[in-house]
């Protein structure tokens, strides 16, 4: 073989391997923002990472950027993430004493422990911007802030001191949809403390809301108002209108979800690794035959002039490839999370209710033809990507996938195969084909 094919060859995958992004961070960023604005999380989360892994994770672009991130990623209801990705821009803004960046940091991850049932700790940390922000004499801080001390304080059940700091927001701000939402917190605190003509009268004023959201709780309130006051006639009138407003929001509605982004964005960083590996070993491979190539041609030539008899065989060290296997547990690790979150979902649904009061009644028999079909079709739908990536990635055929499905949803052996119409020993089988073929 050719040495100078050879080194050729190793240039040319040396230059396949080195990736350059032409896209600048800045355009990233203003594109992240529009596409967040026009409700598309999925390409704003996509960017937002792109931007942060452009700057190499430093510089107050980067913070904005885990803030907006960690925003979206609350949500589409990912609280952990989501707390993870406001720690860090808090650490980092605090790393360049960039107070604007830390109060916003701040605010965000005070919302954060509200969403994951931390009162305390959203009290503490809102607090801690309310000072920030008024040393700044930042007044859209200082109202974020007030709300967020609102919320925490209902959900520790002082109530007045919820309402003071709900009314202190509302008097700092011009926004009608922020103050009429406030309106509808202060009449949910007022249900709570079953000061009904209190509530009645917030209700009332949130009703007005340009937010349809809004308006919709506030017809809720008002029915449970008037059910409580044995008031049929206002109960039907508000029953009526709150099913017109919930026609309008699904019709509006959208149904995107980041969860999907954020599953196939771990996966991709995986594949990623897991090719710069074989890259790795080719240019070693490549780097290790140039090396013989050269160092056989030197000893003909030895050969040729010194007619030695002996010669000496050049045998290039062995390369051992990295070991691949850990990257396919971080892969299954993934996979398996996700199958998880999509159980989570399911068995929250009616079709997991249907399947589970179908076996129950099946004690000694299986699912009717018709029955099965319609939980298969259930289970596909609600699992469709785990499922796809359980075949693509390990090889798993439909059925099995499926088995795995009902397994992430806790049935047992036993419904099992009532659901899937075979015997025990038959899903017991299968079972041990599935843990064959992912390990």
């Amino acid at each position: 073989m050719n040495p100078r094919f050879i080194i050729i060859l190793s240039l040319v995958l040396f230059l396949a391997s080195c990736r350059t992004d032409g896209q600048k961070p800045e355009k990233m960023y203003e594109s992240a923002r529009l596409f967040e604005k026009s409700e598309q999380p999925d390409s704003a989360v996509f960017l937002y990472r792109q931007t942060i892994k452009a700057l190499s994770d430093t510089g107050s672009l980067a913070i904005k950027s885990h803030i907006r991130l960690g925003s979206l990623l609350r949500k589409h209801h990912l609280y952990e993430r989501a707390l993870a990705e406001h720690r860090h821009a808090l650490s980092a803004a605090s790393e360049i004493s960039d107070k604007r960046l830390m109060s916003h940091a701040l605010r965000e991850l005070g919302k954060d422990y509200l969403y994951i049932h931390e009162p305390d700790s959203a009290i503490a940390i809102a607090t801690r911007t309310l000072s920030l922000a008024e040393a700044m004499r930042d007044s859209v801080e200082i109202m974020a802030a007030h709300n967020t001390l609102s919320v925490a304080y209902n959900e520790t059940d002082s109530t007045d001191t919820a309402i003071a700091h709900a009314y202190t927001a509302i008097n700092m701000s011009s926004d009608s949809a922020f103050i009429y939402a406030n309106y509808l917190a202060i009449a949910q605190m007022h249900m709570k403390s079953h000061k009904y003509d209190s509530a009645h009268i917030y209700s009332l004023r949130c009703s007005h809301s340009p937010n349809i959201c809004t308006r919709a709780a506030s017809y809720r309130l008002l029915m449970e108002i008037s059910r409580l006051d044995n008031d049929y006639a206002a109960y039907e009138k508000y029953s009526s209108i709150l099913e017109k407003a919930n026609d309008s929001i699904r019709a509006n509605s959208r149904t995107e979800t980041i969860t999907d982004t954020e599953y196939s964005f771990q996966i991709e960083q995986i594949l990623e690794g897991e090719k710069e590996s074989y890259i790795k070993i080719i240019l070693a491979i490549t780097t290790i035959s140039v090396a013989s190539i050269s160092l056989l041609t030197i000893l003909n030539l030895k050969k040729r002039k010194k007619k030695h008899s002996d010669n000496e065989d050049a045998r290039p060290d062995s390369v051992s490839a990295p070991d691949i296997s850990l990257q396919r547990e971080k892969l299954l690790g993934i996979i398996e999370a996700q199958g998880e979150s999509y159980a989570r979902h399911f068995i929250r649904t009616k079709a997991f209710k249907s399947i589970k009061d179908s076996i129950s009644a099946k004690t000694d028999g299986v699912l009717t033809t018709a029955e099965r079909s319609k939980a298969m079709d259930a289970i596909s739908k609600a699992f469709d990507a785990y499922i796809a990536d359980l075949k693509s990635q390990f090889g798993l055929t439909s059925d099995e996938a499926l088995l795995s499905c009902l397994l992430k949803c806790g049935f047992s052996t036993k419904e099992c195969a009532i659901c899937k119409g075979v015997t025990q020993n038959a899903i017991r089988t299968q079972k041990s084909r599935i843990k064959a073929k992912i390990i």
